[in-house]
């Protein structure tokens, strides 16, 4: 297993196709499922801006647009198997932290990535502890944006060059870096020994936010954890990850 990336690359050559879950790494499979992403942002023009960049990564990308929290809320809800949420912090109908807060705990196994004006490090870094597995400012490149994107999708948490930079930026890296190495021979197959942990956790019936403070980790960090087990084991969700988990 690769250890745990965070990239603050500013000149980076996106590659097509992802790798994480059902989206298939391999650009020449046809056989992969077609990703679904919600991009919510009030203004048309971004929208359509960050459409066409998903597109350029897949060609069978299938986007939903939303321009409100509510209608954002309501995508997740009617939507299955979403693959990521790419989600303007000052969108109409949303509250800041506590709404991000709010989608992080409702749908925990589906990547929320913040992309926003907003550069403010604290923001960043509170964006980050609610659980967001990225936050790409809009003042970013279309190449930035795109290699982030494919991060997240790998498993990866992207935080941008400010926050990296700052005080606070040293406790995210410190935190991420727990993510890897592999584990130790013995340990199960595909899993280091925090993943272990985490599994046995959700076998009780843990949730993320219990997990994060009972194992000293952020929930963003959890979720990351949890982005790597769901492809180690070939699962989609918690249920189905503790079950094989048990029977391995």
């Amino acid at each position: 297993m690769q250890p745990k990336q965070i990239t603050v690359a500013t000149n980076v050559n996106p590659a097509p196709g992802f790798d994480r879950g059902r989206w298939n790494s391999n650009p020449m499979d046809v056989e992969h499922p077609a990703p679904r992403v919600i991009i919510a942002d009030d203004h048309a023009l971004v929208r359509g801006g960050i459409a066409m960049l998903m597109r350029i990564l897949d060609k069978d990308c299938e986007v939903i647009e939303t321009n409100s929290y509510e209608r954002t809320l309501a995508a997740l809800s009617e939507h299955q198997d979403i693959d990521l949420v790419l989600l303007d912090l000052l969108m109409p109908g949303l509250n800041g932290i506590d709404d991000v807060i709010h989608i992080c705990k409702t749908w925990p196994d589906v990547p929320i990535v913040l992309v926003t004006v907003e550069e403010n490090n604290s923001v960043i870094q509170a964006a980050l502890n609610a659980g967001v597995s990225g936050y790409i400012p809009k003042s970013s490149t279309p190449e930035v944006t795109m290699s982030a994107i494919r991060l997240v999708l790998s498993g990866g948490i992207y935080v941008p060059m400010s926050a990296i930079r700052s005080p606070e930026g040293a406790s995210i890296v410190d935190d991420r870096r727990e993510l890897g190495p592999p584990a130790r021979p013995g340990a199960k197959p595909g899993l280091t020994k925090r993943q272990c942990e985490i599994l046995e956790l959700i076998a009780l019936g843990k949730s993320n936010k219990a997990i994060s403070e009972e194992l000293g980790l952020t929930p963003g960090t959890v979720k990351a954890h949890l982005s790597r087990i769901f492809k180690a084991l070939k699962v989609k969700n918690r249920t189905e990850a503790a079950r094989k988990y048990s029977s391995l």
